[in-house]
């Protein structure tokens, strides 16, 4: 490409220095600009929803990182390679179950934003369409990449999250996940907002919790004005859950974690194969949500085992390059239009000649 514009270039210069009156100059000038014009749509083609929603994920993890760098609260470089900010701490009164670092640290990459929008279209999901969200605080890397590439999407969401977390996640007490994704509506990379959450734990109920950090939930939860589910049993929980979204409308559901409203208590769940599940597929789907939403019809997204996942996506468990190849965020139209500039004040001053050696 840059031998086919030198070329370009070194030909229309040459041809100006010739006996041509400036108007026919400025003419093929002219001429020559409306053909590279003519031509952008087959060499420069729009930034699709998949690289914008990468680009968003990548650019709102570095805004978290510095933000937490500034507070002085970032995780080591071993912790958090990706330098990503969304990997908690080993052990807090937030903590629900044992979690593998390495897991949070590959829920960070970035590129998980473009996965999810393939998921989104083998869904059958399009612009306007329902998809409801429901996650723990274990994986906030997935979860601000599910979120990114729904809302590129324009799909319409019902977030329904667990506040607990397992290890490395969303445990942090000074930013748990109701933290974390206010942090991203206030910097304008999120618009979501939970339509109701629970306190997670065992039966989804809080269970295991201890009473300080079931009132730093309940404090969390009430700053951002997000309704807290109650219920005395998880099947209550899961039937709270499930009414929201068939009320919803949801044509598809993810699950991101392994909340137990999500998974249920049956030890079949364990047997559930990670990624795209759809409704005509017999599998062990456990007497959580994933079943109700697979009876119901509906296509499911299970985000659970992240090494398998990995190995399905093409993607490094754990990703270890601090420096990931992402898309840009300069619009094409602004690079075509410095392009043109470019070569407008190159044909039109000309401060050199042609020495034939």
């Amino acid at each position: 490409m840059k031998f086919f514009l030198r070329i370009c270039a070194e030909e229309l210069t040459s041809l100006f220095r010739g006996s041509i009156p400036f108007p026919g100059r400025l003419a093929l000038l002219g001429l020559f600009f409306a053909g590279l014009l003519g031509a952008a749509p087959l060499i420069f083609s729009p930034p699709s929803g998949t690289e914008r929603a990468i680009y968003t994920v990548g650019e709102a993890q570095k805004a978290l990182y510095a933000w937490r760098r500034e507070k002085g609260i970032t995780s080591s470089p071993e912790e958090d390679p990706l330098q990503s900010g969304l990997i908690g701490v080993e052990w807090s009164p937030l903590t629900t179950t044992l979690g593998d670092l390495e897991a949070k640290q590959a829920a960070s990459d970035p590129r998980w934003a473009g996965v999810f929008a393939e998921w989104y279209e083998k869904m059958g999901l399009k612009e306007g369409s329902r998809i409801a969200i429901i996650c723990s605080g274990s994986f906030p890397g997935l979860i601000l990449s599910a979120l990114a590439a729904a809302e590129q999407k324009k799909l319409e969401i019902l977030l329904l999250p667990s506040l607990g977390s397992s290890t490395w996640g969303a445990n942090r007490e000074d930013l748990s996940l109701l933290e974390l994704l206010g942090f991203f509506r206030s910097r304008g990379f999120l618009d979501i907002s939970p339509q109701a959450c629970s306190l997670g734990g065992n039966g989804d109920t809080g269970g295991g919790l201890s009473e300080e950090a079931k009132e730093l939930l309940r404090g969390s939860a009430e700053h951002y004005h997000v309704p807290l589910l109650s219920a005395d049993s998880l099947e209550e929980m899961i039937s709270l859950k499930a009414r929201s979204i068939r009320n919803f409308g949801a044509q598809g559901l993810v699950s991101i974690g392994g909340s137990s409203a999500s998974l249920g208590e049956d030890p079949e769940i364990l047997h559930l194969p990670p990624g795209l599940l759809l409704p005509s597929q017999e599998l062990p789907s456990g007497n959580g949500l994933i079943r109700w939403a697979l009876a119901e019809k509906l296509p499911v997204l299970h985000l659970l085992h992240l090494r398998e996942l990995c190995r399905q996506q093409g993607l490094p468990y754990p990703p270890l390059e601090r420096n990931l190849r992402l898309p840009s965020g300069m619009p094409r139209s602004v690079a075509l239009g410095g392009l043109l500039l470019f070569f407008g004040i190159l044909l039109s001053h000309k401060r050199w000649e042609r020495i034939e050696i």
